[in-house]
């Protein structure tokens, strides 16, 4: 694995993600864009592909999901960033997912452990995503 700058230094921050962001998306969009580009720096291509495999793989096999069931799928050791965000939004854009409006409560413990709420997602159908 490649050594990949911390997003959350001094040197680097999140402020300039921001800056170019907020000027023309909603807050949600910020949200989303600034999780694709954590998803950008902190995951290697390989591992974004990997990601989405593992969205498509829960989608189909479980219809009703949240980012509880796609870490479970990728495993213990797979690197923990907030990008997977990111990539659950780009699954809604490829037309595999769609957001179900509900949220339930995080149930992985561990560095995963926020106590957040989580969005409820669906599979949408077809051969869609990866």
């Amino acid at each position: 694995m490649n050594p990949q700058p911390e997003l959350f230094t001094s040197a680097v921050g999140l402020g300039g993600y921001r800056e170019v962001v907020s000027q023309t998306l909603t807050p949600f969009g910020v949200a989303m864009r600034i999780s694709q580009n954590v998803a950008n720096v902190k995951w290697t291509p390989d591992q974004q592909q990997a990601v989405d495999a593992a969205i498509a793989v829960v989608a189909r096999a479980k219809g009703r999901f949240t980012a509880d069931d796609v870490w479970a799928q990728l495993g213990p050791d797979f690197p923990v960033t907030k990008g997977l965000a990111g990539r659950l939004n780009a699954a809604v854009r490829r037309g595999l997912i769609r957001n179900t409006g509900e949220v339930a409560h995080a149930k992985r413990g561990g560095a995963h452990d926020h106590a957040q709420r989580l969005t409820v997602w669906a599979f949408v159908g077809g051969n869609n995503g990866v």
